[in-house]
């Protein structure tokens, strides 16, 4: 999508009429075409504004203070990054783009959480051998991030959206955030840890690739 066709996106852009008003809500839902986009007004947010995939909706995050005008045209650069996003060529990957999916809702199944939470057990043993977390779940709620992991007392989360994800995309999202409860930051020794998956590139782009399909999914570009 170029030129025309962000501007046509823009045009398509159907917003609320009382978006001009005092009392306009923190929360407007635009719609464009199928695409659902939320513009949230933060009064966390002084400057600056972001944009992201939730739920299979484009959500923006403008701060409180912005006028009508300047929230318009801070959504409509919004739109465009990303559409320049979705359109960037990404690197290949060996895996498959998706295998069957996990019953991630059924606890004791094969694929649920108490399987999830063998395999991390076996990820540690692989990569870290005295790593070990306090609890491993399937998230139904993270909708933006892949994984999480709460330390204390080491408590991780998987999103998901992975239920679909190789084995190989599973395991080194465990590792990493096995290695988290070895070291909270992103620095020099967590990547120590987090590299030793020789996966690790593959993984990267399948994740890249994932994101972009979940993005032009969202901006109605598939």
């Amino acid at each position: 999508m170029h030129g025309d066709e962000r501007r046509a996106m823009r045009d398509q852009t159907r917003w609320d009429e009382g978006a001009d008003r005092p009392s306009r809500p923190r929360a407007l839902v635009l719609q464009r075409d199928r695409t659902r986009i939320e513009v949230v007004r933060s009064r966390a947010r002084r400057r600056s504004s972001s944009a992201a995939v939730r739920g299979g909706r484009i959500v923006i995050r403008v701060p409180e203070h912005l006028s009508a005008a300047d929230e318009r045209r801070t959504v409509d650069h919004l739109l465009e990054r990303l559409v320049t996003r979705a359109n960037k060529a990404l690197p290949t990957t060996s895996l498959p783009s998706s295998v069957p999916p996990r019953a991630t809702r059924d606890v004791r199944g094969s694929r649920g959480d108490h399987a999830l939470a063998g395999r991390a057990d076996a990820v540690a043993e692989r990569f870290l051998v005295d790593v070990r977390a306090a609890a491993v779940v399937w998230s139904h709620r993270m909708t933006t991030r892949w994984a999480s992991c709460t330390t204390p007392p080491g408590r991780i989360r998987v999103s998901h959206r992975l239920a679909d994800a190789p084995d190989a995309v599973l395991d080194n999202i465990l590792l990493h955030e096995l290695a988290h409860i070895v070291v909270p930051n992103h620095g020099a020794a967590f990547r120590a840890l987090a590299d030793r998956d020789p996966a690790a590139v593959d993984v990267s782009a399948w994740l890249a690739r994932r994101s972009r399909a979940e993005l032009r999914a969202a901006l109605g570009l598939d």
